[in-house]
């Protein structure tokens, strides 16, 4: 702050009257000295130009849906830069124009008409279909489920081609608990990374209508976990299992974790929108499952939002979990996570 024969201006006061609100600022302040100041860091996914004055470029379309796990149809939710937006993330499909399951799953959905034109080994040679294109970045086990669905699902997994690819799971209903009832699907199977699978959601019968896909991924472990870009943002992911570590809070349920480097020291905050409770967000600096816990918060009131806020270190790895309070089974939960910087 300059004080020059009792005239003073902060440095807050000088960025603002020049209109600046990042970056190194060199100019005249209010009492005639030349000087410089700090105007301060840019906040989430805005970056700092050349006049000083933070701004954010929204993302393209395609951008949007895939940072949203969009894989099609119609999503309305905040973009990079905070503003609202809905965007058509395209059809979904047939063998030849597949719809898209992104890598880390969560959930799509869609709506059968038309006519039959192909079926599983358990069923839906009578009912019309719709088939997605999924290619996990991780080996290891994936969960589909049609819990939520409109109508009596079928649904099978191929590999590699489709149609005639080799079947590697079909179900039509199963035991496993949905509030709904027991007409939907449950398939599991062992995926390989980078091999595509066509998941094709068929009918019962001559069954059709409107249905979810959840699907919960092999990533999410200390050995592959979850990676969350520097500047932060939201994943949505399944989740189902068993527990793999706890909190102090909670936690003894089934479990994902992420990995994030912080790009800049301060206080970070994080975010987890739940379909189950209760619900456990804690988070772990330096090693994945015995780093020392800096914050743990536990839901359970139905639908919950956890938050937890902590100091981070510019360069530090922090492994947050997201877990099911106490459920260990095989039904697929979904969650979406956002970490928000400094």
């Amino acid at each position: 702050m300059a004080n020059r024969c009792g005239c003073a201006e902060t440095d807050s006061a000088f960025c603002t009257r020049l209109q600046k609100n990042c970056g190194q600022v060199s100019g005249t302040d209010a009492c005639g000295v030349a000087r410089t100041a700090e105007c301060g860091l840019c906040a989430g996914t805005s970056t700092c130009g050349a006049t000083n004055v933070c701004s954010c470029t929204p993302e393209t379309n395609q951008a949007f849906c895939t940072r949203t796990n969009t894989a099609c149809g119609s999503r309305t939710a905040a973009d990079n830069c905070g503003t609202q937006r809905t965007v058509d993330c395209g059809p979904c499909g047939t063998c030849a124009a597949p719809g898209t399951i992104p890598p880390l799953g969560h959930v799509v959905n869609g709506t059968t008409s038309g006519t039959s034109t192909m079926s599983g080994t358990c069923g839906g040679g009578s009912a019309p279909e719709q088939v997605w294109a999924y290619t996990p970045q991780t080996s290891g086990s994936v969960t589909i489920s049609s819990c939520g669905s409109s109508f009596d699902t079928v649904v099978s997994v191929l590999s590699n081609t489709c149609p005639g690819g080799a079947q590697v799971s079909c179900n039509d209903n199963t035991t496993i608990w949905c509030p709904n009832g027991s007409t939907h699907s449950y398939v599991t199977f062992t995926a390989t990374a980078g091999t595509t699978y066509y998941v094709v959601v068929d009918g019962s019968a001559t069954g059709s209508g409107g249905y979810n896909l959840r699907v919960a991924p092999p990533d999410g472990t200390c050995s592959v976990p979850v990676q969350i870009p520097a500047n932060g943002g939201s994943v949505r992911l399944g989740v189902n299992g068993t527990s793999t570590n706890s909190g102090s809070c909670g936690g003894s349920g089934a479990d994902k974790v992420h990995r994030w480097v912080a790009p800049r020291s301060g206080t970070a905050t994080v975010t987890m929108s739940a379909d189950f409770w209760p619900a456990t967000l804690y988070v772990r600096a330096g090693n994945c499952a015995t780093g020392t816990q800096l914050a743990c918060d536990n839901r359970t009131n139905q639908f919950p939002t956890n938050t937890i806020s902590f100091a981070v270190t510019a360069g530090t790895e922090y492994f947050i979990w997201a877990g099911l309070g106490t459920y260990n089974g095989p039904v697929v939960s979904i969650y979406e996570l956002t970490v928000s910087l400094p």
